[in-house]
C-alpha cells in the first residue's frame, strides 16, 4: 500500500541505497569503478587512436568524442 503512494524517484533511491548497502556487506562495493580525484597522475597510460574520416558530421563526432573523453577521464577502474 505504501509502495503505491511513493513517487518513482523515491522508489529508485531506496532501491539504489539497498543495493549499495548489500554491496558493502558482501564486500563488492570497493571492486567497482568510481570517480577519481583529478590530482592523481598515473605513469602507465593507454592511448588508442583512430582516424576520423571527413564527412558532414565529423565536427559533431569530434564534439561527442571530447565530451566522452572528459567523462571517461573521471573514472578509475580498479584492478581485478
Amino acid at each position: 500500500m505504501i509502495n503505491k503512494l511513493l513517487p518513482l524517484y523515491i522508489k529508485v533511491e531506496i532501491s539504489r541505497l539497498k543495493n549499495t548497502l548489500l554491496d558493502i556487506v558482501n564486500g563488492n562495493y570497493f571492486k567497482y569503478a568510481r570517480t577519481i580525484n583529478k590530482g592523481l597522475l598515473y605513469k602507465d597510460d593507454i592511448e588508442i587512436t583512430q582516424e576520423i574520416k571527413q564527412s558532414e558530421t565529423s565536427s559533431a563526432k569530434l564534439l561527442n568524442f571530447e565530451i566522452a573523453i572528459k567523462k571517461i577521464e573521471e573514472i578509475q577502474i580498479n584492478i581485478n
